[in-house]
């Protein structure tokens, strides 16, 4: 099983006949282990405060806060012989290092 990550650059794939297909995660991280993933990968630390039941409404949500989670049996691609280039901290780290590019260069 894999987690959906479509908003990730790497979450199209190229397949034989240049159709785009999208494509999982081979780990299926929470929204609190990606923070704890782009952290590490910027040298950043900080403190965490977890939230309680008797947070906020709505305090705490994220685009990766699907409940029942997004999950996508990748048992048929892996039959057909797919194979994940790496686990999503893998896969991410040269999009973080390309958004930290552009962020100091800008668009241009």
């Amino acid at each position: 099983m894999a987690s959906v990550n479509p908003g990730h650059p790497s979450g199209i794939a190229e397949s034989a006949g240049a159709a785009r297909r999208p494509r999982a995660d081979p780990d299926a991280p929470t929204g609190r282990r990606i923070a704890a993933i782009i952290a590490e990968r910027l040298g950043h630390r900080w403190k965490e405060i977890l939230l309680d039941e008797n947070a906020a409404p709505g305090l705490g949500q994220h685009p990766w806060d699907a409940r029942p989670p997004i999950v996508l049996d990748t048992t048929a691609a892996a039959d057909l012989g797919y194979q994940a280039v790496g686990d999503y901290a893998t896969i991410v780290a040269d999009t973080i290092d390309q958004l930290c590019l552009i962020g100091r260069r800008g668009f241009g």
